[in-house]
């Protein structure tokens, strides 16, 4: 398979809500646009607490209504990863009453439960919480089991960043845990291809799912790069983020004896500024409980980050890019959690609110003619990095700097 363009799928007139206000009309006309735009794949996040409201219940209307969406974008010719946990989406992390703990304890990050902020009481352990564990046996085997014939579904990913909503107690810990998830989706699905998605600050972090355990036991890695949120971008456009974390993650998996992977580039985006036509500027947006001035791009930047990132991972032999959200969200939504305080995730689409397509449609187009007319192929890294696993994960945040330097300096290629 060659390399393949994406986006995250939320409908704009629904956001985070589609799974209960469904409109099977709604979602073919999106998903064809989808299509059109030049995309080859769809990343459809099932909402956590609409597909399970219970511990002990996985909701069959909300998996009927994934089943309808992957038979429209079968019929789009969309192919589609179904991510499961989720968990996090618009900035926050959406939890289900159920998978809260106790005693109360502050969040680390911003938390939706019902549809509005929770900031008493954390996530539950994921990892290692029986609750949660029995919790999940149920989500993945009804989902992935029911589906995993779909010939529209290419993978699912079993988490999304939760190891940012809630640390593990160890790597190891992790590592065990996706490891016994694997073995009992195996037994429903033996085939079934499986993600997990980590941002690139998890490569800083010591108890994180690390890119060798995901690598030796999915046999593919995913990272969502978001420049303008991450503090080693050299600017908020910088899309030679994304090479440095390829870079990085490939030379993690290759100083643990592992064998290389596929690397996906699960999502990375910029958000726009509200008025077309306007300039890009700096704005105040929350990022889990911080308030920091994040960039707006103006259409025409967002369209050159658009080009230049998916050219860059092409050359550098990524497996694919998710680019940011299908669509701005309609101005009703803007009021609501989490948009109420997550702004750049109103604007994070390659079309605009009104369904008219930002310039950064058009360059997607422009680089799939380039892609099926054999112009653009996938070639090899051209920057390397050496790591020394054991040291690294010593100090990943310093080493994480370390090597981001020596990158940008032309590493070792």
């Amino acid at each position: 398979m060659g390399f393949t363009i994406g986006v995250t799928y939320w409908p704009r007139r629904k956001a985070m809500g589609w799974w209960e206000a469904f409109d099977r009309a709604e979602t073919a006309e999106e998903l064809a646009h989808i299509a059109a735009i030049g995309c080859h794949l769809a990343r459809v996040p099932l909402l956590w607490q609409a597909a399970q409201p219970s511990a002990d219940r996985v909701d069959h209307r909300t998996l009927d209504r994934l089943g309808i969406v992957l038979d429209q974008a079968a019929a789009a010719g969309l192919q589609v990863v179904v991510d499961l946990q989720v968990g996090l989406a618009g900035g926050a992390f959406h939890i289900p009453d159920w998978a809260l703990d106790f005693p109360p304890a502050t969040p680390p990050v911003r938390q939706i439960v019902g549809g509005r902020e929770e900031s008493r009481y954390r996530l539950r352990d994921p990892f290692a919480d029986p609750k949660m564990l029995a919790a999940q046996r149920r989500l993945f085997n009804e989902a992935i089991g029911y589906y995993a014939d779909h010939p529209a579904v290419v993978g699912w990913s079993l988490g999304h960043e939760l190891d940012r909503a809630r640390a593990p107690e160890s790597a190891e810990t992790a590592a065990a845990w996706l490891k016994a998830r694997v073995l009992e989706i195996r037994e429903a699905a033996e085939a079934a291809r499986l993600f997990w998605i980590s941002d690139l600050s998890a490569l800083g972090r010591a108890s994180s799912m690390r890119p060798s355990a995901v690598a030796e036991t999915l046999g593919a890695l995913a990272f969502e790069v978001h420049p303008g949120l991450h503090p080693l971008a050299e600017h908020p456009l910088d899309s030679d983020l994304a090479l440095f974390t390829m870079a990085l993650a490939r030379a993690l998996v290759a100083a643990a004896a592992i064998d290389p992977a596929p690397i996906w580039i699960a999502g990375c985006g910029v958000p726009t500024v509200p008025v077309p036509g306007d300039p890009g500027t700096f704005l105040a947006d929350v990022v889990d409980a911080e308030v920091r001035d994040l960039y707006f791009a103006s259409e025409a930047e967002q369209a050159e980050f658009v080009t230049q990132t998916l050219e860059g991972l092409i050359a550098e032999g990524a497996a694919g890019c998710c680019l940011g959200y299908y669509a701005d969200f309609d101005r009703s939504l803007w009021q609501q959690p989490p948009l109420d305080r997550c702004r750049r995730a109103r604007v994070l689409g390659l079309v605009r609110r009104d369904g008219s397509e930002k310039p950064a449609a058009e360059a997607v187009q422009r680089v799939r003619q380039r892609l099926d007319a054999g112009q653009l192929t996938p070639g090899q890294p051209r920057r390397r990095l050496e790591v020394d696993e054991r040291e690294y994960w010593r100090d990943p945040e310093r080493a994480l700097r370390r090597l981001c330097e020596e990158y940008r300096e032309g590493g070792h290629g």
